[in-house]
């Protein structure tokens, strides 16, 4: 991830350079109880802003970024428990399995180290819990992914409501994406016409007051509490 960091690459291709990494940070996810410290978790998330952003230092919030302008699987708070639940599902395909588990979940003692565990945590889980529940007795919806990565937004803007009032107050029921970003989407068009004529020597680089590229960094910053 820290040589992602100077890797001069757009903002989209960084997100699947961060998603490419990912799969090293969730290796055995699902196999044992999950031990990381909201220290830790504060690092590894910073790790990933600081690439997104290309800034070594920063002032914007990590939770507004993952919330609102990259992927709830770039937060390694949320990818460590989709992945364990992932394997959880994968070893309990049946009803019968299902069934199993559920039972095996209200003997288990926290005294043991596994899957059931690992399962447990996610059972509790105040992001996890009602999908978790759902995969349990087979009402998991087609969009169930969608609905869980939205779930995961509410929780975080709950979580910037408290924490960090000065700027997000109001926003306990979530916000529109979808027109908060138009601007966003606007100007990376732009920003991506622009960039492809100046690598083909058709354009040169304009007054950063003009550059989207520039306006878009800003944008960006604004959003998150830069």
């Amino acid at each position: 991830m820290s040589r992602a960091f100077l890797l001069p690459l757009g903002w989209m291709t960084k997100v699947r350079v961060c998603q490419s990494v990912m799969s090293q940070l969730t290796f055995g996810q699902g196999m044992h109880a999950l031990e990381v410290s909201k220290d830790n978790l504060r690092t590894m998330r910073a790790s990933v802003v600081r690439v997104l952003l290309h800034e070594e230092h920063y002032s914007a919030s990590p939770l507004a970024l993952f919330a609102l302008l990259a992927p709830p699987a770039l937060d390694p708070a949320f990818v460590l428990q989709f992945s364990a639940f992932r394997l959880i599902m994968r070893m309990h395909p049946s009803d019968s399995d299902k069934s199993n588990l559920s039972s095996a979940l209200e003997v288990h003692s926290a005294k043991e180290d596994g899957p059931l565990t690992r399962a447990k945590q996610i059972r509790d889980h105040p992001v996890f819990a009602k999908t978790f529940n759902d995969f349990l007795h087979n009402r998991l919806s087609p969009s169930w992914e969608h609905d869980l990565r939205e779930e995961y937004r509410l929780k975080t803007w709950h979580s910037l409501c408290s924490d960090r009032a000065q700027h997000f107050a109001g926003t306990w029921s979530g916000v529109d994406r979808k027109r908060t970003l138009a601007l966003v989407e606007k100007l990376t068009k732009q920003a991506d016409v622009l960039q492809t004529q100046c690598d083909l020597g058709l354009s040169i680089n304009p007054d950063p007051s003009e550059d989207p590229r520039a306006q878009l960094k800003i944008l960006r910053q604004l959003l998150i509490a830069g």
